[in-house]
Parts: structure tokens; sequence; C-alpha cells
């Protein structure tokens, strides 16, 4: 995950971070359109582009999300199409969410 030069506040930095240690570098993208948003990033499947997760941390408590879920779309003017919203959701919750949206390998 490419995180050089990201400008975000600490809450997502400190998510991202568990996120690699979870499930190394190089298994998500940050597919982030929101750089002013310093409470939200964008997730993909780095090796299978597509699906996306919105994750934001704004008014929420330490260790918990809210996800929107999106698929994509062969319409360009809307290019996803949602898949599900999550509020208040853990950490540990999180990671089971990424791993079936984003049809990710479990870490072993």
């Amino acid at each position: 995950m490419k995180r050089d030069g990201l400008v975000k506040g600490k809450s997502i930095k400190t998510l991202l971070s568990k996120l690699a240690n979870h499930f190394g570098e190089d298994t998500l993208e940050i597919t982030d359109p929101w750089h002013s948003d310093m409470s939200a990033i964008v997730l993909g499947n780095a090796k299978k582009r597509g699906k996306i997760v919105y994750i934001g941390t704004f008014g929420m408590l330490k260790d918990f999300y809210y996800l929107e879920l999106e698929l994509p779309t062969k319409d360009i003017a809307f290019p996803y199409n949602p898949d599900g919203k999550y509020n208040r959701v853990s950490y540990e919750r999180l990671i089971e969410i990424l791993i079936s949206h984003l049809e990710l390998d479990k870490p072993s």
C-alpha cells in the first residue's frame, strides 16, 4: 500500500498501518478521490481491481469505522453502485468485511 506523501488524519494513518501489518504492504491499494478529507480513505484490492470500500473515521470512537461498499458498473456517469453501508464497525469486523467484499486472501 503506497502511503508516501499521503496527507490524512491520525485515525486513518493508524488504520492504514494496522491494515498493512495485517495483510502486508502489497494487498490493498489506496484509491482515494477525497484528498482533502482527513478522516476518510478509499481502498481496493491491489491484485483484483473493481470493488472498493470507503472508510470514514469522523465522529467514530477509536478503532470503530463507517464503511460504504461499492461495486463497479459500466455506466461512465455513475462508475460505482452501492453494495452496503455499515456504521460503528469494529476493527475485527472491518477485517472480515474487507476480506469478503474485496475478495482478499486471509492472512496466514
